[in-house]
């Protein structure tokens, strides 16, 4: 049968992941759905890397109460994915949808995942009997890792950084002197505002 019309809301699917990993190691990227407007019984989105960066190593199973799922990783580059609830107990609380892990084959660039855009069929939710969702699909670099990353920036900003943990050099320092300063301040920003920090003095 035919899916029920489908309905906007503020519901977000969300890329997080770890924005340091080095080449050789792994990387746990996760994807998250935030705000739904109503409890959700599925999810299902697409998502692509750089086969020059990333090589899918392993499918994990989502949160509870998403314990169902079907991914398709047959194409090089391409996720395919769908996650569902069973039994019948939808939820709309904050919940990882989807879980992977990765082998780091190449420098992590800033956009080395993303959602598949104009896919068809789409991104969506679906809640129990057919309705759609339609989510805000948030890439990662604009997702709740940098925000994490920008409160640890807070403590570490115009700090030498010899000393400090990886997590305060990386991925903040951006130019690679190894020490946190204005500039770094501005090129991580620029990620955020863009050309609105370009005429920065």
């Amino acid at each position: 049968a035919a899916a029920a019309a489908g309905t906007c809301g503020p519901a977000k699917l969300a890329i997080e992941a770890d924005l340091c990993g080095a080449v050789g190691s792994q990387v746990l990227v996760e994807v998250r759905m935030t705000d739904a407007p109503v409890p959700i019984a599925g999810a299902q989105f697409f998502l692509e890397y750089s086969l020059s960066t990333l090589n899918v190593t392993s499918v994990g199973f989502p949160d509870q109460p998403f314990t169902t799922l079907f991914p398709d990783i047959s194409v090089p580059g391409l996720i395919a994915y769908i996650s569902g609830v069973f039994p019948d107990s939808p939820t709309s609380e904050d919940t990882v949808v989807g879980r992977f892990t990765f082998e780091v084959v190449g420098e992590l660039g800033e956009r080395f995942i993303r959602f598949v855009q104009g896919h068809l069929p789409p991104t969506r939710l679906v809640v129990a009997g057919g309705t759609e969702v339609v989510p805000l699909m948030v890439d990662l670099e604009l997702s709740q890792a940098d925000l994490r990353g920008f409160a640890r920036l807070q403590n570490c900003f115009d700090i030498d950084s010899e000393g400090l943990t990886s997590d305060c050099r990386c991925p903040f320092d951006k130019n690679g002197d190894d020490y946190i300063d204005l500039d770094d301040f501005r090129a991580f920003w620029a990620r955020f505002a863009g050309p609105m920090l370009a005429n920065c003095p």
